[in-house]
Order: C-alpha cells, then sequence, then structure tokens
C-alpha cells in the first residue's frame, strides 16, 4: 500500500497552483465547467440532492461544513434539504459567495468542536492527508460524522501516480493518490469507519465517525 503526493517545491506553490483550478475551469466548456458556471449552479444543486439523500440518514442534526467547496453547489444542497447552517471552505470562492468563504482544508479557521458534520469530495487535492485528518479531528464535535467521497484516488494507473508525484503539470490539479482506501483509512485512526456508500458510477462516500472521547 503506497501513498503518492504531487511534488512541489513548497506549501506556498502548492497553494498558488490549486488556486487557480476554478478560474482555468472557467475558460473551459465542458462537463467539469459546468460544475462552477453561475449559469448552471441551480441544476448542478438540484443534480446534487438526490446523491445526498443516499447517505443523509447517517448524518447528525446539526451544521455541515464543507471542505474544497469551490462555488458551494454542495453546500446550497445541503441547506436546501435543512441543513441551513452549513458553510463551505475554498482557496478560490469567487466574489460575494454565499456558501464559501475563502480557506485552506490544512488550516482551518474555525474552533476546535464546531462542526456536526464535515464532508469532502476532493481529497485528491491535498496536499499532506495527515494535516488534513488532524484538522478534521479537531473542528469536529465527538461523534461527529465524516463523509469521503475517496475511490477517484484510487483511479490512477501506476504510471500515472509516477507522473503525478515526478511531473509538474500546470493543466492537472491532482496532489494525491494511494493504491487502497486502507491507506486512507488507517489514517482516521481517531475514527470509527461506519459505512462505504456507492453513489453514482461506482462512486463511494466512506463514512467515518469522529471519536475523542475514548
Amino acid at each position: 500500500m503506497t501513498i503518492n503526493y504531487r511534488k512541489y517545491n513548497n506549501y506556498e506553490e502548492y497553494l498558488e497552483h490549486q488556486s487557480k483550478k476554478i478560474d482555468k475551469l472557467l475558460e473551459k466548456k465542458n462537463k467539469w465547467s459546468q460544475k462552477v458556471r453561475p449559469e448552471c449552479f441551480s441544476k448542478q444543486v438540484r443534480l446534487f440532492i438526490p446523491r445526498i439523500e443516499k447517505f443523509i440518514r447517517y448524518l447528525k442534526e446539526g451544521n455541515i461544513i464543507c471542505l474544497g467547496a469551490r462555488r458551494g453547489i454542495e453546500v446550497a444542497a445541503f441547506r436546501k434539504i435543512g441543513f441551513i447552517n452549513s458553510i463551505g471552505i475554498d482557496l478560490n470562492p469567487g466574489k460575494n459567495n454565499k456558501y464559501v468563504v475563502k480557506g485552506d482544508f490544512h488550516d482551518i479557521r474555525f474552533g476546535d468542536n464546531s462542526f456536526d458534520n464535515v464532508y469532502c469530495n476532493c481529497i485528491d487535492h491535498i496536499f499532506n492527508i495527515d494535516k488534513f485528518v488532524e484538522e478534521i479531528h479537531r473542528i469536529l464535535k465527538n461523534k461527529g460524522i465524516v463523509m469521503l467521497e475517496i475511490s477517484h484516488v484510487l483511479d490512477f494507473k501506476e504510471k500515472d501516480r509516477r507522473k503525478l508525484i515526478e511531473v509538474s503539470s500546470e493543466k492537472k490539479y491532482e496532489s494525491f493518490a494511494c493504491d487502497d482506501f486502507k491507506d486512507i483509512e488507517k489514517r482516521f485512526k481517531n475514527f470509527k469507519l461506519i459505512k462505504y456508500i456507492e453513489i453514482r458510477d461506482s462512486k463511494i462516500i466512506a463514512i467515518f465517525k469522529n471519536i475523542k472521547n475514548k
């Protein structure tokens, strides 16, 4: 089992590269750019709700923070189904975003025990999984729920994993890949794995419960 990271010269280079992702998407007209275009926002929110409904029964009442939320489609969807205090963070949320604030999921600007639930579908863009998990554990309440969409980090073939960490490409934004979900699971040592749920096209959500009072 192996974890692979893209090689950046320093953390500032990582932040700068990842911050450009949405702006680069907006320059294109493809299925990925539709997820961040303002004119497609309402449609994307409607499409996201059935996805949430597959795991909503595992959520705790209260609030949700969405990590790497881009323009906030998932935040808007969570609010629409009743989680009105949901919020997102992203390195580049754009101007006047009512769903997402500027933030780094390696250094989350919220206090300890601030959230009942955490959602993230962009673990393939992390810089350091241990720091990522540490921050989730810190901001999440005891027995709070984490929902990770994780199958995409397993999609890389071996040669692509090597390329990921050996080649610096301005056109690619993945920064993390692994061979097996166990590579991720063992990092969540302060959490209990609750369930895997298939959500679409073999993509899965891994649901963890935060355990602070052992």
